[in-house]
C-alpha cells in the first residue's frame, strides 16, 4: 500500500467506526467495499476482521452495561467450525466471483435497510372519529359559551375535541418486540454458526444478522452494544481460523495499529453522536454511500 492509499483507508476506518457507534450497523459492509478497492479479497478479509474486532470490542465497551451478554454466548458456539468451513469455500470459489457476491450482498442488504428506514419514517395515520362525535359536532358548535370548555372559546371551529380521549404519544419506530418465550434460544446458536462461514467467505454480517436483535425487546443502546458484543467474538474466532490456516498478520502489523487507532477513535466520536444527531438523515447519508459502493463492485465484476 502507499502512503496515500493508507491514510485514505485510516479515514474510512474513523467514518466507519463512526457510523457503526451511532447505528450498529453497516460499518462494516461499508469498510469492506472501502477496502477492496485496493487490495486483494483474500488480503482483506483478514485485516478487516481484525480492524473489526478493535471497533466492535470498542463499541461493546462503551455500551456494556446494556449488553445482554447470554445472546452473545449463544452466538458464539458455533462460530469457529462454521469459520473452518467458510475459509474453505473462500478459496474453492475465484475470486472475481467472491468480490462481485460481495458487492451484490451490500445491495441486497442495502435495499433492506433502505425499507425498514422509509417504513419506520412513515406518519402513522390518524384515527377515525367516532360517529357519535360526527353527529355532536355541529351541534356544539353552535352550543352557548356556557356549555363549552374555556379552551374551545379561542379555538375556532374546535367542535367536539374536547370529548375526544388526549393525543397519544407516539412509540420509538422500532418493530414490535417479540412476545416472551417466543424467542427460540437456539436462534443466536445456528445464526452464529451462519454468521462464523459468512465471515470468512464473504466478510461482513452485520446487516445480515442486524435484523435478529431488534425484536429482542431491548432499546437502542442494548441492541448496539449486544450486537457488537456477538461481532466481536465473530470476528476474534475469524481471526484465529486465517492464522491457523497460515495467513501472516506480521507484514500489516504498522497498517493496522494505524486502523486501530482510527476505529477506537471512531467509536468515540460516534458515541458522543449518538445522543446528538439525527439518525434518520445519518442513516439515509450512509445507505447511499454504501449502495454506491456495493454497485460499483458489483458492475466492476460483471463489466470487467
Amino acid at each position: 500500500m502507499s502512503g496515500l492509499e493508507l491514510a485514505g483507508l485510516a479515514g474510512a476506518v474513523y467514518v466507519t467506526a463512526t457510523l457503526s457507534a451511532v447505528v450498529g450497523m453497516a460499518g462494516g459492509m461499508t469498510l469492506l467495499a472501502v477496502m477492496l478497492q485496493v487490495l486483494d479479497p483474500l488480503v482483506v478479509l483478514p485485516l478487516h476482521g481484525a480492524v473489526q474486532l478493535v471497533s466492535n470490542a470498542s463499541r461493546t465497551l462503551v455500551q456494556r452495561r446494556h449488553v445482554e451478554w447470554g445472546v452473545a454466548a449463544r452466538f458464539g458456539l458455533l462460530l469457529l467450525p462454521a469459520g473452518a468451513l467458510g475459509l474453505a469455500l473462500a478459496h474453492a470459489l475465484p475470486r472475481g466471483l467472491l468480490r462481485g457476491a460481495i458487492g451484490a450482498l451490500v445491495i441486497v442488504f442495502t435495499l433492506q435497510l433502505w425499507r425498514r428506514v422509509a417504513s419506520a419514517s412513515a406518519p402513522e395515520p390518524e384515527p377515525a372519529p367516532e360517529p357519535e362525535l360526527l353527529l355532536a359536532e355541529p351541534l356544539l358548535a353552535r352550543a352557548p359559551a356556557a356549555l363549552r370548555r374555556p379552551s374551545e372559546l379561542t379555538s375556532a371551529g374546535s367542535g367536539a375535541s374536547w370529548l375526544q380521549e388526549p393525543p397519544r404519544a407516539r412509540a420509538p419506530a422500532l418493530e414490535p418486540a417479540a412476545p416472551e418465550g417466543k424467542v427460540s434460544p437456539y436462534r443466536f446458536v445456528l445464526l452464529g454458526g451462519a454468521a462464523g462461514a459468512l465471515n470468512t467467505s464473504v466478510g461482513a454480517t452485520g446487516p445480515l444478522i442486524a435484523p435478529f436483535f431488534v425484536d429482542l425487546g431491548l432499546e437502542r443502546r442494548g441492541v448496539i452494544g449486544t450486537k457488537a458484543a456477538c461481532q466481536s467474538l465473530g470476528h476474534f474466532a475469524k481471526l484465529l481460523v486465517f492464522g491457523a490456516a497460515g495467513f501472516a498478520f506480521a507484514p500489516y502489523l504498522p497498517a493496522l495499529g494505524l486502523f486501530a487507532l482510527a476505529a477506537v477513535a471512531g467509536t468515540w466520536t460516534g458515541s458522543r453522536l449518538l445522543d446528538r444527531l439525527s439518525e434518520g438523515w445519518f442513516t439515509r447519508l450512509y445507505l447511499s454511500v454504501l449502495f454506491l459502493l456495493g454497485a460499483r463492485l458489483l458492475l466492476r465484476e460483471v463489466l470487467g
